[in-house]
């Protein structure tokens, strides 16, 4: 695979374009993943941040929206 080839992949694949994909390869940016410190950016900049979110796996509904159980006791019972 050229280097082209693989810019217009990457550019494809994430959305970003062509342009600043050579860009980042070249290391105008830094490469992918670098920590980026807030004085490299001026007032006012603004930033397009992806991330990924940390993921829970399947979680039923009092863990997903933290919903409350009824109380087991006094009568109540684990079904009611």
């Amino acid at each position: 695979m050229t280097r082209s080839q693989l810019i217009t992949k990457v550019a494809n694949d994430t959305g970003i374009s062509a342009v600043e994909v050579e860009k980042i390869m070249d290391g105008i940016f830094g490469t992918i993943g670098d920590v980026l410190k807030a004085d490299t950016f001026a007032e006012g900049d603004k930033v397009d941040v992806t991330g990924t979110s940390k993921g829970h796996g399947y979680a039923g509904v009092i863990k997903r929206w933290g919903a409350q159980r009824t109380p087991t006791t006094h009568g109540g019972g684990p079904v009611h």
